[in-house]
């Protein structure tokens, strides 16, 4: 039978980046607002957010 997602999640377990992901807990993206060089305004994201970590999947 074929190992499913959930089953090879809970038999590897959270690699490094989800572990420091689930320390830091869900955290969005922040943006800066900006003045392009034709004078329009834009966003420009600044810190990348922090995926949300289920810890369900790992148990």
């Amino acid at each position: 039978m074929k190992e499913t997602k959930r089953q090879r999640k809970k038999r590897v377990g959270m690699n490094a980046a989800t572990q420091s992901a689930f320390k830091k807990g869900y955290r969005p993206p922040s943006y800066r607002e900006f003045i392009q060089p034709n004078g329009l305004a834009a966003f420009k994201k600044t810190t990348l957010g922090v995926p949300f970590v289920n810890p369900t999947n790992f148990s």
